[in-house]
């Protein structure tokens, strides 16, 4: 039987570790498991012949025996003999070279002249026909190609081919995807923008219920596009589940769907056709509990949430009776919008309903393994049974996605309408966890049985565990990308700049298997080429600019292979030091990057005057002693002072201003100032600037490396209202700094 490490369990830790061979090495090398890497340390590290039997047997093959892999790398070689065509292509349009199409020499066909006849369809409709007559290699499993004149332009087409010879046919169907080769850059050669970003779920207002929404996005882009800014950013906004332990951004229940949780109840259509609901808003229970939400410093999701899904049923029934009555135009909008969406959205929708159901009477989540056997697959008939019979509350969710989508667009729209080149910019995690919807939907795509993560450094002995599940590579291509399509289309729907949160995981991914350690995981590598030539076509139908995080140690050269696909990188300011101490003069930095001061993993730029995020560490047992925290103090001053001397030598502060030791306000905001007129100098075509350091706040809304469960990460509110924006002490001075960026030229410093 396959080899499975239950929870609890560990794989052999031996000094000596040893690695796959023979048959079982070729196994895992075919199936994209990385035989050895490069560590942190430049220590190479070999994958063990344990690790590989694990993620094979995850992959759904079976390497428990020596003779089980043999017979599975002899399955997988004559399927590829026996196979015309693979199943899907991916290549850049190039109209001089025509295209390529490779094929395989069947078994059984042994004749030296055969005739090849390929019909190619185009997205459009229309299709080509291309025969060829020629010689085949004579051994069957080689490949041999023929290049049709015509190539399409950028799209999803399809070909199939028919080959003859010695009085016999075979064919074979294959999916083209054809991609323009770079992702989109609206921006000319060279101009240099800036943006606003923030987390929209701490926005404070005076009309929000208590957590940042679409109406705050909305105003927020309004304010952000009359200051000059060309974006407005934004954390993911995937549907979570919004209950304790569930509210990481980065760890959503779909990243195919949005957070209903970001709805303006007040902004919906249905509430003025709903004089209950509208009563209800008046009750002085009600009226109470939104007073104390408002008031709150920290985010109370199922609080939150207790408030918004009442009045949201209640509006979901009388849009159901008002489309059923008249037929209303935004009744057939929805039904056109759920139609375009398809089996996707029910799936969706039918996952949330169930896990409604599923929760116990004190609202904690179950995971969906935890559920009867019948409803944890999607296709039973007890699902489909409880579809129908639940058919009310599955609409609710399909419903609150059309609105969230609506609410969304018109923020996006307002953005553009400000003035603002590329509008929003949205974030995408780069996985789910296996409580998730998407999971539960595509079981056939998700690997079950490992974890992406990360392996073991200087800050984590034993590697980290992410608690996602991974993809399945081949499984991707096997479906055609279709739920790779579908995510990028979701997040790109309205965004003018989409950032990939981890994007080497487009590459490699590093899978540890369940209940073993970090420390035995390996790499596995993902087909780059075709998930990026997929990005290239998306953003470029939707004409949006595509950032990569990549920061961390990455491979060698992985910078120039993201800027090959003209995908920014991601620069973070405070890491832009040399290895003295000192930072950076502002025109060494990179010409193809989105830079920012900070990011959600680190306090903001007010937090470097003080030491209350460190104290908060040392409380929570990251700074593990006193001496920890006399270094992280250390560490901090110093950083203070480096910045202080690049901002003063950049000649963005005044010598006499500002001095280390300041604690009032006037200083900081001088500083922060110096630091984004600093940045304002450096040839990076986008610039992001937090909300956060331009209303002065000092706590990180996240500290990596702590579960919810230690620490509330995710629910930290902004001290400063967006009605306060305009008076806030500096604010405007420095967005007008900003607004002069694209018209100034990056100089070197003295």
């Amino acid at each position: 039987m396959p080899l499975m490490v239950s929870p609890g369990s560990t794989l052999a830790d031996d000094e000596a570790v040893t690695g796959a061979t023979g048959d079982l090495a070729r196994l895992a090398d075919r199936m994209g498991i990385v035989a050895e890497y490069i560590d942190n340390d430049r220590v190479r590290r070999i994958t063990s012949a344990d690790t590989s039997r694990v993620l094979l047997n995850a992959l759904g093959l079976d390497a428990s025996s020596d003779v089980a892999v043999s017979a599975a790398l002899a399955a997988q070689r004559e399927a590829d003999r026996s196979r015309l065509l693979a199943p899907f292509a991916v290549c850049r349009a190039d109209p001089r070279r025509g295209t390529r199409v490779t094929l395989t020499v069947p078994a059984g066909c042994e004749a030296a002249r055969a005739e090849v006849c390929i019909v190619l369809r185009h997205e459009s409709g229309g299709e080509t026909l291309t025969t060829r007559r020629l010689g085949l290699p004579a051994t069957s499993g080689k490949q041999f190609s023929v290049t049709l004149s015509e190539c399409p332009g950028p799209g999803y087409h399809s070909l199939s081919a028919t080959l003859a010879c010695a009085g016999r046919e075979w064919q074979g169907e294959q999916q083209l995807v054809v991609h323009p080769g770079r992702c989109a850059m609206p921006l000319e050669n060279g101009e240099r923008v800036f943006g606003v970003w923030a987390n929209l779920y701490t926005l404070r207002s005076a009309r929000n219920w208590g957590f940042g929404d679409f109406t705050d996005l909305d105003r927020l882009a309004a304010f952000a596009g009359s200051a000059g800014a060309a974006f407005t950013g934004v954390n993911p906004l995937h549907a979570l589940r919004d209950v304790v332990g569930s509210t990481s951004p980065y760890s959503p229940v779909s990243r195919l769907f949005i957070n209903p949780l970001y709805l303006d109840v007040e902004a919906v259509p249905e509430l003025g056709q709903d004089s209950g609901a509208l009563a209800a808003l008046s009750h002085p229970t009600f009226m109470r509990t939104l007073a104390n939400a408002r008031a709150q410093d920290r985010l109370d999701y199922p609080t939150l949430w207790g408030l918004k899904r009442p009045m949201l049923r209640a509006l979901h029934r009388a849009f159901v009776q008002h489309q059923d009555a008249d037929n209303s135009s935004r009744g057939r909008e929805y039904r056109a919008w759920c139609s375009g969406r398809g089996e996707l959205l029910d799936d969706f929708a039918t996952f949330m309903a169930l896990s409604d159901a599923q929760t116990p009477d004190d609202g904690s989540h179950r995971d969906w393994h935890t559920w009867p056997a019948a409803l944890q697959d999607p296709r039973s008939p007890e699902v489909a049974s409880f579809a129908r019979e639940q058919e009310p509350l599955v609409d609710f969710h399909r419903w609150l996605q059309f609105e969230c989508d609506r609410q969304l667009g018109a923020a996006a729209e307002t953005a553009r309408s400000s003035g603002q080149r590329l509008g929003i910019y949205q974030d995408m995690a780069i996985g789910t966890p296996p409580s998730a919807a998407d999971p539960w939907s595509h079981p056939d795509l998700f690997v079950d049985g490992v974890r992406i993560g990360c392996p073991p450094d200087a800050f984590a002995s034993e590697g980290q565990n992410w608690n996602l599940t991974p993809l399945s590579p081949l499984r991707l291509m096997q479906t055609g990308w279709r739920y790779w399509r579908a995510v990028l289309r979701a997040t790109l729907a309205h965004a003018g700049v989409l950032r990939i949160d981890h994007i080497m995981g487009l590459f490699r991914q590093y899978w540890i298997p369940v209940g073993a350690s970090g420390k035995h995981g390996a790499y596995v590598r993902f087909p780059s080429d075709a998930l990026l030539g997929i990005l290239a076509l998306e953003s470029s139908r939707h004409d949006a600019v595509v950032v990569g995080e990549d920061l961390g140690t990455v491979p060698q050269g992985f910078s120039s292979r993201l800027a090959h696909w003209n995908i920014l990188s991601s620069r973070v300011a405070l890491f832009e030091r040399k290895r003295s101490g000192e930072f950076k003069p502002a025109s060494t930095f990179s010409k193809r990057a989105l830079l920012t001061a900070n990011t959600h993993d680190l306090p903001p730029l007010d937090a470097l005057w003080g030491e209350d995020d460190l104290l908060l560490r040392r409380q929570l047992g990251q700074i593990v002693d006193d001496n920890g925290l006399d270094a992280a103090r250390r560490e901090r001053m110093d950083l203070q002072a480096a910045l202080r001397r690049r901002i003063i030598r950049a000649g963005t502060l005044a010598a006499d201003a500002c001095p280390p030791s300041a604690v009032d306000s006037a200083a900081r905001i001088a500083f922060r100032r110096g630091v984004y007129a600093w940045l304002c100098g450096t040839p990076t075509p986008l610039l992001g600037v937090s909300l956060d350091d331009l209303c002065g706040e000092t706590e990180p809304v996240n500290i990596p490396g702590l579960g919810e469960e230690i620490h509330p990460s995710w629910s930290r509110r902004m001290g400063v209202s967006l009605e306060d924006l305009p008076e806030h002490p500096g604010l405007v001075d420095l967005l007008a700094d900003l607004k002069e960026r694209g018209g100034r030229r990056p100089e070197a410093e003295p």
